[in-house]
């Protein structure tokens, strides 16, 4: 009894199925669907960035930007490459799962950004540096989780199929759900806290526009996982077990990312960005927004609350941060070379600076 707790499922068989009536498998049908797919959202994808680096007058929001609006493609990219090749699937699927992670990160930051907190808030706020922990775990967890699922997935003991408790799946599902819960939160309440504030940014249309791809991407993950797949379906049709497994939870990756990037030329527009603002040169602009020394920075930043400022500040009242207007603000404190926004933060007592 006990060896069979600890038996994975035996593989779905990767025989191939009988041709549809067209001539071509069902397998090659999804593949030339997901490059049509994927070729349009690479398009797509490619027109809103450029036109934000045509317009990137505020690197520390475009370059989030930027890298938000290409998680459809990364999504999109990996599931053509699953479609050309079944067997690389398993291999393939933490992938994009890690640059979503990342994705919520920037968009944590971006939101940060329309505020313009000063250092200062940084290091006296309670809440926001406990926000900032809460939020940039996730990423870094889930990296350690994609490591241990290629890991155990080389080794056979990721078992995919199996619920079991020793199998290395239920536990990075567990762990991978627990901190992706306490990240969201996070951003969520640090939306709710200043969604008036930050407003004229529209946060909300971002926040509900990229966690519909967080959660129907888990929704897919956990129908198709535990899917119940028949055995000797290619023997008698043109539906074959692995189209099932990985063809078909695929072709609808590609279709969905492709009406995410409609949408996010919506939620992630460049209009409010003024053509007659300063710009950086588009080369310059290409250069920063692929620079990922500020991601790494703030991930610093974490592991900084974390070591000194965390427990420093442990015994101490929390300061509550306070929306001010930016005419409160521009005179008295300098940007150091931020630009100018339409709020602010302030720590009761703090000083502004440059966040």
């Amino acid at each position: 009894m006990k060896n069979s707790n600890a038996t994975c499922p035996a593989p779905i068989s990767s025989i191939e199925a009988h041709p549809l009536s067209i001539g071509i498998t069902l397998q090659h049908l999804f593949l030339y669907i997901g490059a049509a797919c994927t070729a349009l959202t690479l398009l797509g994808t490619l027109w809103l960035v450029f036109r934000h680096l045509r317009r990137y007058t505020k690197p520390d929001e475009q370059r989030q930007i930027i890298r938000l609006v290409l998680t459809p493609l990364v999504y999109s990219i990996f599931s053509l490459i699953t479609l050309a090749d079944y067997g690389s699937a398993d291999y393939l699927e933490p992938l994009p799962d890690l640059y979503e992670a990342f994705g919520l990160a920037c968009l944590f930051v971006l939101f940060v950004h329309y505020m313009q907190p000063p250092v200062s808030v940084l290091s006296e706020n309670k809440e926001l540096m406990r926000s900032w922990v809460m939020v940039f775990q996730y990423p870094l967890i889930k990296l350690i989780l994609t490591i241990a699922q290629l890991a155990s997935t080389a080794t056979g003991r990721y078992c995919e199929a199996s619920a079991n408790i020793h199998f290395g799946h239920i536990w990075i599902v567990i762990i991978g759900s627990a901190s992706l819960t306490f990240c969201f939160v996070s951003i969520l309440r640090f939306y709710k806290e200043y969604k008036l504030s930050m407003a004229a940014h529209k946060p909300m249309l971002k926040l509900v526009s990229f966690k519909l791809i967080v959660f129907i991407e888990f929704v897919r993950s956990l129908v198709f996982n535990f899917l119940d797949i028949p055995s000797g379906l290619s023997d008698n049709g043109t539906l074959s077990p692995r189209d099932i497994k990985y063809g078909i939870p695929s072709v609808i990756v590609v279709v969905e990312m492709l009406l995410f990037t409609i949408f996010f030329h919506y939620s992630f527009r460049c209009q409010m960005y003024k053509s007659t603002d300063p710009a950086m040169a588009l080369g310059a602009a290409v250069v920063d927004a692929a620079n990922p020394t500020d991601f790494l920075k703030h991930v610093a930043r974490m592991f900084s609350i974390l070591a000194g400022r965390g427990r420093a500040l442990g015994s101490e009242e929390s300061r509550p941060l306070q929306a001010v207007s930016s005419s409160d603000s521009a005179s008295p404190y300098p940007s150091m070379g931020a630009s100018p926004m339409p709020t602010a933060y302030r720590s009761d007592g703090g000083r502004l600076s440059r966040y």
